[in-house]
């Protein structure tokens, strides 16, 4: 992340300093970056302790984040505007992580690849992010082409291949769709999929 930050800051004369996992302006206007430990237990006291009045927090890679740092967000979302952005490719559908996009104040947003501009255009609108071949390696390598869609098991097709139904393994849900794997789900009366469809049909009601 600071990486990146140091990138897009270079040459463009921005007030602020850049040092080792921190981004300072003023005594109270800074970011700071942190990983994950637990150092023996104590890991809630370390990563709480900001009530300020405004506070962003940004949790990356969320999924393989431990319980104690959920907890320390809670915490510091008690007062104040405060917004916290959880990202991740979805592993599975029982994490802490997943848990959370049901809860009345979050806002969920599923980024897909095949529709990210370089896939869409085929040509680099992003420098550096995926591009539509590596989507093609993935189709071919993740995949089966099938007759026609299946809602249980999220199907889909490519804007430069309409008509085209693929069938995605897990790895491809997770990596390419942004869709929690379905691995797992074979047991139950409704599978996820087909529960994620019914939650956008529009009802017409009928006498």
């Amino acid at each position: 992340l600071f990486k990146e930050i140091k990138a897009q800051r270079k040459g463009k004369s921005l007030p602020g300093r850049i040092m080792d996992l921190r981004l300072e302006k003023a005594a109270d206007h800074f970011v700071t970056g942190k990983s994950t430990n637990d150092a023996g237990g104590a890991g809630l006291e370390r990563s709480q302790g900001q009530h300020s009045e405004f506070i962003l927090m940004v949790l990356d890679e969320a999924e393989g984040i431990p319980t104690y740092v959920y907890k320390a967000v809670d915490n510091m979302t008690s007062g104040g505007v405060v917004i916290v952005i959880l990202l991740a490719n979805p592993r599975e559908r029982s994490s802490e992580f997943q848990r959370r996009k049901s809860r009345d104040n979050v806002v969920n947003f599923r980024l897909n690849a095949l529709f990210h501009p370089n896939v869409l255009y085929d040509r680099e609108v992003v420098p550096g992010a995926v591009r539509r071949d590596a989507v093609e390696q993935a189709l071919k390598e993740h995949c089966q082409i099938i007759t026609a869609h299946d809602p249980d098991k999220h199907t889909f097709e490519v804007s430069w291949r309409p008509g085209v139904v693929y069938l995605p393994d897990a790895d491809f849900c997770r990596s390419v769709l942004g869709i929690p794997p379905v691995d797992g789900q074979r047991k139950l009366l409704i599978p996820q999929g087909r529960y994620e469809e019914a939650c956008k049909r529009i009802v017409i009601p009928t006498d």
